[in-house]
């Protein structure tokens, strides 16, 4: 990896680039706050280009994974299509697993980033398909009461709807049904 960037986080991959967030050297102390990318075909030590820097104070990906290290909390930072990189922004300040966060749009042919959700307690995953930005979040709970409600919005932004108010925070979008598990237990519903 490039020797400018310090505390790589999450990663993703289309069929062109590889995806990562993380902190560069010159950004001082504090977790990933930007999202880069690098062609597959890079080799070693290749050129990165920066797609999105967090507003000031805020993380790239679950605030729990970063500001407090044993929380674990995170599960996916970021996802990707074939137009838009999708991130979660956390309080960098807080070590509380609620802190506030933004779900954002980030085209990656340029352009600004679009909010798609803001000020979302405890935010853990984000997820998109065909139409859909799909994210987790505490809401207020503690992780151990798998009570995370997975919510969704279209592409671009629009009204958000509640698919479940119970899951782990993990899940999984397919093509007809989405899933997620929480102890003991696998849910599957068909996509609305």
């Amino acid at each position: 990896m490039n020797p400018d960037v310090f505390s790589l986080g999450y990663l993703a991959a289309d069929a062109t680039y590889i995806y990562f967030s993380g902190r560069l050297r010159t950004d001082g102390p504090g977790g990933g706050n930007m999202v880069a990318r690098v062609p597959l075909t890079g080799g070693f030590n290749p050129t990165f280009e920066i797609l999105h820097t967090a507003p000031a104070g805020y993380l790239i990906g679950a605030g729990g994974y970063y500001a407090g290290g044993a929380f674990g909390v995170a599960r996916s930072g970021f996802a990707v299509d074939a137009q838009n990189l999708y991130v979660i922004e956390t309080d960098g300040a807080s070590s509380d697993p609620n802190a506030l966060g933004n779900v954002v749009q980030i085209p990656l042919s340029g352009g600004s980033p679009i909010p798609l959700a803001t000020n979302e307690p405890g935010l853990l995953s984000v997820v998109v398909d065909a139409t859909d930005v799909y994210w987790s979040a505490l809401d207020g709970g503690a992780l151990s009461d798998n009570t995370a409600p997975l919510k969704r919005t279209p592409i671009g932004g629009g009204v958000t709807t509640t698919v479940t108010p119970q899951s782990s925070g993990a899940f999984a979008v397919g093509p007809t049904a989405i899933v997620w598990s929480i102890p003991g237990e696998i849910e599957i519903v068909p996509k609305p």
